[in-house]
């Protein structure tokens, strides 16, 4: 099988879309299929200072005032000239079986509308991560100015639904609101859900943690204002000695921290002692700091439809996770139903209440345990080799209702 994807993030990126294509195209390639990747420029994680300094800032004023207001479809418009001259000179060179487009970025579906008719019988997949068309009212999760173009973002949409063979998203909830819009795309929406990463094989000491005989709660990811708010935990954490929470426990934040900078700025005096703030890390580090975390800690989505990726890798390790949720439907939760070693908490308004304070410090001096059967199988369930054959499948059903 030949197979050519045309995806923006892509190794060494470490967007959830990079890695989970990144371990599906290795996986693929390990059974004989022939596979071309169409990437946008590779970004490694820089190292430095988590918290960004006055000029950052202002920078990051200016783009969001000026190009960010304008650019179509998204950030990665720019790419899209690159991408279709690379995908338009493989595509002259191979018959290509199966046409992969992944977002987000949306861009990368853009290349393939624009060079469908060259697919010469190729079945076209459609791999969604978050919706194009919908007119959220969160900041963060705008693709682009909907004052300008939420007419033109649901046509081409439209569009490409129409014209695509197969559509994947990662959660039912997504899958729903798709069906509610695009009733046409019923037979050919299907869902595929996040995966999880391999750990190293030898986890090496991770020495972004410090101290002995401290409990090590351990965050991972990206937080925002408007979707994954610190604001709650922390003040949840730092209300822990008024019932008695001996002076044991450690919270480490990996990943970026956005515009949540002034939030950990109210506790500057745990920073450095009870509150660790790293920044972005590689994956590897990411993994194992995972593996010699105690407790794993979760903030949940403002939205329902979004299921964090790292919840699956969260959950592989059968690890205890302690899961801030902000919404009674929250995917998370719902996702961890049946994972034995969860403790969820519901965000409220106001301060947590001194039983909300009991539960966790109950959770952190006796956190639940999962046996390894558990553990392998929840592993199992979301490896590349379960997720990458779901996608085969698919294609493979496809093909054969079209002989």
């Amino acid at each position: 099988m030949k197979i050519l994807i045309i995806a923006h993030d892509y190794t060494p990126r470490l967007t959830p879309r990079a890695l989970r294509w990144s371990a599906i195209v290795n996986y693929w390639i390990s059974l004989g299929y022939e596979v071309d990747i169409v990437s946008g420029p590779p970004k490694n994680p820089a190292k430095g200072k988590p918290l960004r300094k006055t000029y950052g800032a202002f920078a990051k004023w200016i783009y969001d005032r000026t190009w960010k207001n304008i650019y179509w479809p998204d950030y990665a418009c720019l790419w899209f000239f690159s991408a279709f001259r690379r995908a338009s000179r493989l595509l002259k060179k191979k018959r290509y079986d199966v046409i992969v487009s992944v977002s987000l970025p949306f861009t990368g579906h853009l290349v393939a509308y624009s060079l469908r008719k060259r697919f010469c019988g190729a079945i076209w997949l459609v791999d969604i991560g978050d919706p194009f068309y919908y007119p959220f009212k969160i900041p963060e999760l705008r693709w682009n100015n909907q004052a300008l173009y939420a007419r033109l973002n649901y046509f081409i949409e439209q569009r490409i639904l129409n014209v695509c063979h197969i559509v994947t998203v990662t959660t039912a909830p997504v899958r729903d609101m798709y069906l509610a819009t695009f009733r046409h795309v019923t037979s050919k929406i299907h869902v595929i859900p996040p995966m999880r990463s391999d750990a190293p094989r030898e986890l090496k000491k991770n020495d972004l943690f410090r101290g002995n005989n401290v409990k090590r709660l351990v965050y991972i990811g990206t937080l925002y204002q408007g979707i994954r708010n610190p604001a709650y935990l922390l003040g949840l954490l730092h209300g822990l000695q008024e019932v008695g929470l001996p002076d044991i426990w450690r919270i480490h934040f990996l990943g970026n921290v956005n515009n949540c900078e002034s939030i950990f700025q109210e506790y500057a005096s745990l920073l450095g002692d009870k509150l660790y703030v790293h920044g972005p890390v590689t994956h590897g580090e990411s993994l194992e700091a995972m593996q010699s975390a105690d407790i794993l800690v979760n903030i949940g989505n403002a939205t329902s439809f979004q299921l964090p990726s790292k919840v699956v890798e969260y959950a592989a390790t059968g690890k205890p996770i302690l899961n801030i949720i902000s919404l009674e439907e929250d995917s998370t939760k719902k996702f961890l139903e049946d994972y034995p070693a969860v403790l969820h908490i519901k965000q409220e308004r106001r301060s947590p209440t001194v039983d909300v304070l009991q539960k966790v410090k109950e959770f952190i001096l006796h956190p639940p345990s999962m046996n390894e059967e558990t553990a392998t199988k929840w592993r199992n369930r979301y490896g590349v080799e379960a997720i990458g054959g779901e996608y085969e499948y698919i294609i493979r059903a496809y093909a054969k209702e079209g002989e």
